[in-house]
């Protein structure tokens, strides 16, 4: 299952410019690091260059909530950078798009949940649509599908 995942084709569809301010925005300070050392950590081009997924049953979380928005209430309550440009949601709402499209379309017959009702954090957001995704991936592999449709 992939929650509202980070792919190769969100950098894709960005601008240089676009995707440098991206990086600043998204990037982790050493205080957070240094509190979580732990934290998982993946480039793009590692993702890029992984093997394709085997079948299996997948959902796609894609959050509906528009980060257009957001971007100038976390400039405001200084969660981001106070040089981000305001307008900044849009670009992520444009590019956002085509990018969670991409997860779906790598394994034949994945489902792709778009109307989540959430940001970013669908599991926070709106936990019980992460439960049902979970719980079709899980009724499938039980049933031994390799798919979730068809």
């Amino acid at each position: 299952m992939f929650v509202d995942v980070l792919t190769p084709e969100l950098r894709a569809q960005m601008t240089p410019e676009e995707w440098k301010i991206w990086k600043r925005v998204n990037a982790r300070p050493a205080k957070a690091l240094a509190a979580y050392p732990d934290l998982e950590r993946q480039t793009l081009d590692q993702t890029a260059a992984a093997a394709a997924l085997k079948p299996m049953p997948v959902v796609v979380l894609t959050a509906s909530d528009k980060f257009i928005d957001v971007v100038p209430k976390l400039i405001q309550a200084g969660e981001l950078p106070p040089d981000t440009p305001p307008d900044f949601g849009a670009v992520v709402d444009r590019t956002n798009s085509a990018a969670q499209r991409e997860p779906a379309a790598l394994v034949p017959g994945a489902v792709h949940m778009t109307d989540t009702h959430a940001g970013h954090n669908i599991l926070i957001d709106n936990a019980p649509v992460v439960i049902q995704a979970i719980l079709m991936v899980v009724d499938a592999v039980r049933a031994g599908q390799t798919s979730l449709k068809g």
